[in-house]
């Protein structure tokens, strides 16, 4: 399962990589009403909040919190229906997480 984290982890830092590198290149100028900047900066930011989320998971550990709770609220949170390989990647964390019986 910690292979599974770690990967979904990476895979959500490439993306916020990636949409940082799109931002940046983003015609200049930009008008007020451009959505599909505003969307891409949604999408950022919906990352940085399943990231956060995650290293809260890490403190959570060394303070001895529950790891199966901390990872359902992971998982909780919403996802980006269009990338296939974080729904992979959460669909294999809780496919794990049943066979453990949680």
């Amino acid at each position: 399962m910690q292979a599974i984290w770690a990967e979904l982890k990476g895979h959500l830092e490439q993306r916020v990589t990636q949409l940082n590198e799109e931002i940046r290149r983003y015609p200049t100028p930009i008008a007020r009403c451009d959505e599909q900047l505003g969307a891409l900066l949604e999408q950022r930011a919906a990352l940085f909040g399943r990231l956060k989320q995650m290293d809260g998971f890490a403190a959570a550990v060394l303070k001895r919190q529950s790891h199966v709770r901390r990872i359902h609220s992971v998982l909780d949170l919403p996802s980006d229906p269009a990338d296939q390989q974080e729904q992979q990647l959460r669909a294999r964390l809780k496919h794990q997480l049943s066979k453990l019986g949680r």
